[in-house]
């Protein structure tokens, strides 16, 4: 027998993350920052929250195709790989990464590794790092780079 409730709305379940996270207490998903979590061996996104899919312009399925160097300008990549083999503690660093529609802009990125769907991971905050009058001189945040191929991995030299 069915039993029809009429005006009644069925509840929405409540949107929830990524349990590790969850259990930490990070506010992930409802985060207005960009947040990811990558796989520290390969490189490659594991989960990204909305304000990341806004933010870059990727989806959320693009994401899960491609690794941290797709994100980079191209001058950036090396730099990027020897900071990555060599690891060195710091609470914020400064980088540019590079949205979908080719615009490079920096973020000042804060990281914390974790054990994520059981692989050694780092979850990322990426905010964006707002230039003073004195830095915009200095800095190439309106330059415009051309897509970058997918990477097939990410210990390959660019």
């Amino acid at each position: 027998m069915d039993f029809h409730f009429a005006g009644r709305k069925k509840r929405q379940p409540k949107e929830e993350g990524p349990p590790e996270l969850e259990a930490l207490g990070i506010p992930f998903v409802n985060s207005t920052d960009p947040m990811w979590v990558y796989d520290v061996q390969t490189l490659r996104f594991l989960e990204v929250n909305d304000a990341t899919v806004r933010a870059y312009g990727y989806s959320r399925r693009e994401f899960m195709t491609m690794t941290l160097i797709d994100i980079r300008p191209t001058e950036d990549i090396k730099p990027f790989l020897r900071d990555w083999e060599h690891p060195h503690e710091s609470t914020a660093e400064k980088w540019r990464h590079v949205g979908k529609d080719g615009k490079a802009f920096p973020v000042l990125i804060t990281s914390w590794e974790l054990t994520f769907q059981g692989r050694k991971a780092e979850l990322i905050l990426a905010r964006r790092d707002v230039p003073t009058p004195a830095r915009v001189a200095e800095s190439e945040t309106t330059k415009t780079y051309p897509p970058q191929q997918k990477s097939k991995s990410a210990t390959t030299n660019p």
